[in-house]
């Protein structure tokens, strides 16, 4: 038998899942962010029954949780976004811990074969020494590679963020 609080958010779920989707998807730009951003306002929900079950205007509260969650996943887009760029540039050292799938951010970049190079270079570590042992190729060789798939890389996330935003 269901408690009284998951019936309630049941309910409010069958009642205001439609309405916050679409919400998510003109604060995100992406339908699969904006269902991944309506489930986790759900498992907040259910995570905060008690908070929301005695709400006034629990729709209310759906709606803030969905705007703080969204706009959260904004900024580690973002986050994501400048330490890659920041990566490709050199500037600072990178960590696997903070990165985001890019392939989420950037649909379609996992596809270059770059892509798989860096990956290599940048989070799991490889020295040029491995990737040109893998590669079959000179390390001098390998460094050029290397500089020629972080420009072109650093020119497809430009030309999507363009997409994108215009």
């Amino acid at each position: 038998m269901k408690s009284e609080h998951q019936e309630f958010i049941e309910k409010l779920y069958r009642h205001m899942r439609e309405e916050l989707f679409l919400s998510a998807v003109a604060i995100l730009h992406n339908q699969d962010l904006a269902e991944e951003a309506v489930q986790q306002v759900f498992c907040d929900a259910c995570k905060a029954n008690s908070s929301i079950f005695g709400h006034p205007n629990p729709e209310g509260w759906l709606h803030e949780a969905l705007r703080f969650t969204a706009l959260n996943m904004l900024r580690k887009q973002a986050t994501a976004r400048s330490v890659f760029m920041k990566t490709l540039l050199n500037e600072e050292s990178y960590t696997v811990e903070n990165f985001l799938p890019l392939a989420i951010l950037y649909p379609g970049i996992d596809k270059l074969p770059e892509y798989s190079l860096l990956v290599r270079y940048v989070l799991k570590g490889y020295s040029y020494e491995q990737l040109a042992h893998e590669e079959g190729i000179t390390q001098v060789a390998c460094r050029k590679r290397v500089e020629r798939a972080k420009k072109k890389l650093a020119a497809f996330m430009k030309k999507a963020r363009k997409k994108e935003n215009g």
